[in-house]
């Protein structure tokens, strides 16, 4: 994500906090770093801030999710992630 300061006055960039999940991913430590993806999207969302951003994997995931403003989601590879279940908001 970048953002412009007001009247032109130079670029400010501010990068989202990266998290990764791959449900495929079979390591013993997983903390959402791309080497260590959490298996799930529920797990990347309990610890996303506003401006995070959560790259998911190629796959299926079947799971309840809680949305979190500010954080969005997205696919590695698009139109390659299946979601299958609820989907709630939250502040």
């Amino acid at each position: 994500m970048t953002t412009h300061a007001p009247g032109g006055g130079g670029d400010l960039s501010v990068r989202a906090n990266e998290l990764f999940v791959d449900a495929a991913y079979t390591g013993s430590q997983s903390n959402g770093s791309q080497g260590a993806p959490f298996n799930t999207i529920t797990e990347a969302l309990a610890v996303a801030a506003a401006n995070d951003l959560i790259i998911v994997s190629p796959g299926a995931y079947t799971e309840d999710l809680t949305l979190v403003t500010g954080v969005d989601l997205k696919a590695l590879i698009p139109e390659s992630v299946t979601v299958t279940g609820t989907a709630t908001a939250t502040d």
